[in-house]
């Protein structure tokens, strides 16, 4: 029987679809996931320090309401998937170049076949991708695909040409294998994460993305840009398209000249 945290995680994504792990339910968990549960850094920039212990995971991005880096939103939807009878590994990525080991985490989902899934890149496909090679599937926002590359393998996604977004293996790593590429992303000199607050999320319509005082709203193949004068826009932007309300908040740093 499914307990009380699980059943909140799922009225949380607003799912109420079937509980079998099937195929099916996991493209709609899929689906459902991307549209409401945010890729975001704010912690990083209110000097929290990033917890990946599920307990801690399910307080922010359930109760709390909020997103996270790859590490949380894909760590606790692999723990909901696999409460839900998935059998799921954890992938560690290269990404920008493929020059960090765990940059980025993604999932693999065992079925028939294998799925990598991944509700935590930002720009993350619509639905899971069948990891055989050179399968090319067309999906809401896009086009993508999985090819293999040696002992590792791609996720690709098409602009008239074809892209890397990252390149992974499929050994199963344990979430503490994250947690030094965590540290790297929300402390290291130049690390973009902590350089900018970002904030994105897929609509039924197209995607959302905030980057400091920028907000980019497209839909139907329309883009509009929005500018955040101030902090009191900012925190009001952040509620209004993605859910996040954050109750007196202290950034490290301001991204607003003083008046």
């Amino acid at each position: 029987m499914l307990n009380a945290c699980i059943y909140a995680y799922l009225k949380r994504i607003n799912y109420t679809g079937s509980l079998e792990p099937t195929l099916q339910m996991l493209q709609a968990l899929h689906d459902a996931h991307l549209r409401t549960i945010p890729f975001e850094n704010l912690d990083i920039h209110m000097g929290k320090k990033i917890l990946l212990d599920q307990p801690s995971l399910w307080t922010k991005i359930v109760k709390q309401r909020r997103g996270g880096l790859c590490y949380e939103v894909n760590g606790l939807f692999a723990w909901l998937l696999r409460s839900l009878g998935f059998e799921v590994d954890l992938l560690s990525a290269r990404v920008d170049g493929f020059d960090m080991e765990h940059a980025h985490l993604a999932l693999l989902v065992h079925l028939e076949e294998d799925w990598l899934v991944d509700v935590g890149f930002g720009y993350s496909p619509d639905q899971p991708l069948l990891v055989q090679a050179s399968f090319t599937q067309s999906c809401e926002r896009g086009i993508n695909r999985v090819i293999q590359d040696g002992t590792h393998w791609l996720m690709q996604w098409w602009n008239g040409e074809w892209h890397s977004a990252y390149r992974f293996t499929l050994t199963p790593h344990e979430m503490q294998d994250f947690a030094e590429a965590c540290i790297h992303h929300e402390t290291a000199p130049g690390s973009y994460f902590a350089e900018h607050r970002v904030c994105s999320i897929v609509t039924r319509t197209g995607r959302k993305g905030l980057k400091d005082q920028q907000i980019s709203i497209k839909s139907d193949g329309e883009e509009e840009e929005l500018y955040l004068p101030n902090q009191e826009t900012f925190l009001a932007a952040l509620a209004e398209h993605f859910g996040i309300i954050l109750p007196n908040p202290s950034f490290r740093s301001s991204l607003f000249p003083a008046p």
